[in-house]
């Protein structure tokens, strides 16, 4: 049964009058009990979820909200209203926006953010979200101020949509949460650090290395695990809750004690092709609609079966590794300018791309999210050194496809018939 216009005006004047209550009250325990007791009222039309606080001026902003999102909405669709009142960064909009999708059971959900600094975000990923195919939601509308009373942005869940949670999905077949974790240290530690193929992270304990100079605090590599499953046309959606979540995680955490996140995806360990379109067609889009590649995150994928030359660049592409060429290229170069090179060392390109593909080859399917303020860092340390002590440019590629190529094997021993 739909609220009719003035039962709504008499109950968002209540909510209003019940802050002010509280306001004038001076009241910090003021909060979930009557909150709810009030949701419930407005259910199942209008779900109220408010950040309750003392600002005054809120209660006004959510009941013209509340009434221009109902007037607005041609379908009439039953929503879920929430909002961030303190939502001020791109990535703390998007982890609620698909968290929020994940977590409510109604058929449509609008965010309004009104503190987004930059709303125009929002827009952006409104038109992104609308593009996909075969997405399990559809942008219903996304307006920003003056156009209404705060930003929001409205999706509804198809019909087909189901929501999961991961103990419902995980298989039998799948490796448990704990498995993962292991598997994916004993890579940091064993193969990474070993073979420092990242020159500032040398175990688990200790990412960015070596960068203090430049105010960078060395902290830990945090191991989290997404079971998201997916029917076929909704492949990868869900992935986007666990992928902003851990982005939210990141940025809210001290870098002394969590310097990169890598998020392991147990259920692609065994499809490459659909990993990288998750990540290539689905997340990356996101990310650079909320315009944070650039800020905040940096991002690489990594799989079990990585294989750069399935990818199908010639160039530098976000999240993947050097085309094999290039890097060879790299490799061809520094053998030129180096006099003691012997021929035995140069490396072909299939030996590139052999150990280009190892580098990124993971026991899971994994994304890893970086602080972009240490990629940043490491790049102005690298440039702070001396000339001599400056690494060549590309010379970690280089080092690490000849790290990870086996060396020759030796020459048989030709007879002496000098005698």
């Amino acid at each position: 049964m739909r609220m009719s216009p003035w039962r709504r005006s008499v109950l968002a004047t209540a909510v209003g009058a019940w802050l002010t209550l509280g306001i004038n009250h001076g009241d910090d325990s003021i909060g979930m009990p009557s909150a709810m007791a009030l949701t419930s009222l407005l259910a199942p039309t209008v779900r109220v979820q408010l950040a309750w606080n003392k600002e005054g001026a809120r209660q006004d902003i959510w009941r013209e909200l509340v009434d221009h999102v109902h007037d607005n909405d041609n379908e009439k669709e039953e929503a879920v209203m929430e909002c961030e009142w303190d939502a001020e960064e791109e990535w703390q909009v998007a982890e609620r926006l698909f968290g929020g999708w994940r977590e409510k059971k109604a058929s449509s959900l609008c965010l309004a953010v009104p503190a987004m600094k930059r709303p125009e975000a929002l827009e952006r990923l409104a038109t992104v979200l609308s593009s996909f195919s075969n997405q399990p939601f559809v942008v219903v509308k996304c307006e920003l101020h003056p156009d209404a009373p705060a930003p929001y942005i409205q999706i509804k869940t198809l019909d087909s949509t189901t929501h999961q949670n991961d103990a419902d999905v995980l298989p039998i077949l799948l490796p448990q949460e704990e498995t993962v974790k292991e598997n994916m240290a004993q890579w940091v530690d064993g193969f990474l650090g070993r073979n420092r193929l990242c020159p500032y992270t040398s175990s688990m304990r200790a990412s960015a290395v070596g960068l203090t100079s430049v105010g960078v605090s060395t902290g830990s590599v945090g191991l989290r695990v997404s079971y998201c499953l997916m029917k076929e046309e909704e492949e990868g959606f869900l992935l986007l809750d666990a992928v902003w979540t851990c982005i939210r995680e990141l940025m809210e955490t001290p870098e002394s004690e969590l310097a990169t996140i890598l998020l392991s995806v147990p259920a692609y360990d065994d499809d490459w092709n659909a990993f990288s379109h998750v990540c290539d067609s689905i997340i990356e889009p996101t990310l650079e609609a909320m315009g944070i590649t650039q800020t905040c995150i940096g991002r690489a994928w990594f799989h079990p079966l990585y294989n750069t030359t399935s990818v199908g660049h010639d160039t530098v592409l976000p999240g993947h590794a050097i085309p094999h060429a290039m890097v060879h290229d790299f490799v061809s170069s520094s053998s030129s300018s180096s006099t003691n090179m012997e021929a035995s060392n140069v490396l072909t390109l299939d030996q590139v791309s052999k150990a280009n593909d190892l580098v990124r080859q993971t026991p899971h399917a994994t994304i890893n999210l970086l602080r972009r303020s240490q990629l940043n860092a490491a790049a102005e340390y690298e440039a702070s050194l001396d000339t001599n002590d400056r690494p060549p440019p590309n010379s970690v590629y280089v080092r690490n496809v000849r790290q990870l190529t086996p060396p020759p094997p030796p020459q048989p021993q030709l007879p002496d018939n000098s005698l």
